[in-house]
């Protein structure tokens, strides 16, 4: 540093560092085993003894070798506690390789029975546009002008170590082939867009059975996003139905359970009007004084159970389903020495009874289960139930 000038120049240093891993392993694995020894929350730590679970664990880091193994050993110790929202990650530039997989997505189903043959195109897929000339019962020939084994694994020919922006098919129909040209969407984009396709199909089946008198809301998580998404559907859509079936299922939690109790517990108390206007409600949207109906299953989980327990304690609506999944502790997590995470579920949940829900669940009002069956067959008794209930509901 030069004080007079007010300058500084840097002084370049280069240090080679030599990592034992199997140090940094051990220091990983007391430091996962203390942070939930001093920050789950339940102090009886599900019935097993901490302290000796970390002494049987411990007899192991002499024959760890490679990362995975610390991996797996520590979500095993981590899975001693029998309890929801715990995993430990771990990455290191030594298991980094030097090329990956990526899979050209296009959303083009394919039969079970005949892997090469079209059984349908989802819709709002990249398959799904002008242009792209691609029906049901199209055969597959080629992809970028690959003749394809009709025995092997059609997967392979969609996968590569570059990311593909397009694939070019070419396709029979009734014996004469064309090609047609399709961007590509990761599998997550694909698995979307068949999440919105079921819901679409759910609430078409409620708008056909009910004459349009019924809304139909699906919350996929309880994050801010899907917040704002209920609450946008409700103000829209929803305003002028006659009776709500909120779909729990499949739901993985999030945090705002409050928000949408609050919004659905509200009530018609007051109305206005601008001069000689019709009087209308304010606040404009009053769920409570119309018929609700709400559906879980076993994968409603974390923030879901939460609500669905709000739901019945507070009277709001029957339930109809299948037990939740008990898999609800409000959860933070931690950096390790080297940048490994380990999850920490350290907020109880239970309801007015004193039950931990992460064992209690909630129980639905009127119990239905959906088969896998009924999941392959396109039946939903679940939602058939909840139909014919809110329709019930109205008829009153």
């Amino acid at each position: 540093m030069d004080p007079d000038g007010l300058t500084a120049k840097p002084i370049e240093v280069a240090v080679d560092v030599r990592k034992q891993l199997g140090d940094e392993f051990r220091q990983m694995f007391y430091e996962n085993w203390s942070t939930l020894a001093q920050n789950y929350y339940d102090v009886n730590f599900h019935g097993a003894d901490w302290n000796e679970v970390r002494t049987r664990y411990e007899s192991f880091l002499p024959y760890l070798h490679t990362r995975q193994q610390l991996r797996i050993m520590l979500n095993d110790m981590l899975g001693e506690l029998n309890s929801s929202h715990l995993r430990f990650v771990s990455s290191g530039s030594e298991e980094k390789t030097e090329t990956t997989l990526s899979s050209a997505c296009t959303g083009l189903i394919f039969s079970e029975k005949e892997p090469y043959k079209v059984e349908s195109v989802l819709p709002w897929s990249p398959a799904d546009r002008v242009g792209v000339d691609v029906k049901k019962g199209d055969v597959l020939v080629a992809v970028d002008g690959v003749k394809v084994n009709p025995k092997a694994n059609r997967e392979q020919y969609f996968a590569s170590a570059v990311k593909r922006d397009e694939v070019r098919l070419t396709l029979s129909r009734g014996g004469k082939e064309h090609e047609a040209l399709i961007h590509t969407a990761t599998s997550q984009q694909i698995s979307n867009l068949q999440y919105l396709a079921w819901e679409d199909e759910c609430r078409e089946r409620v708008d056909k059975a009910s004459n349009g008198r019924v809304a139909y809301i699906h919350m996929r998580a309880l994050g801010s996003e899907d917040l704002n998404d209920f609450l946008t559907k409700m103000h829209t859509d929803a305003a002028n139905r006659d009776a709500l079936i909120l779909d729990l299922r499949y739901n993985n939690g999030g945090n705002v359970h409050k928000e949408v109790i609050d919004f659905l517990r509200q009530k018609q108390h007051f109305r206005w009007s601008f001069r000689d206007f019709p009087a209308v409600s304010h606040p404009n949207v009053t769920p409570a004084d119309k018929p609700i109906v709400v559906l879980v299953n076993e994968h409603s989980l974390s923030d879901a159970e939460v609500t669905s327990n709000a739901i019945t304690t507070l009277g709001i609506a029957p339930i109809v389903g299948t037990e939740t999944y008990r898999w609800i502790i409000f959860t933070g997590g931690v950096e390790l020495v080297d940048g490994s995470y380990t999850r920490l579920p350290a907020w109880g949940c239970y309801n007015l009874k004193g039950d931990d829900l992460e064992f209690s669940g909630v129980k639905p009002d009127v119990y239905v289960r959906n088969t896998f069956e009924d999941r392959v067959k396109g039946r939903d008794p679940q939602l058939d139930t909840a139909i014919k209930m809110i329709l019930e509901k109205l008829s009153e």
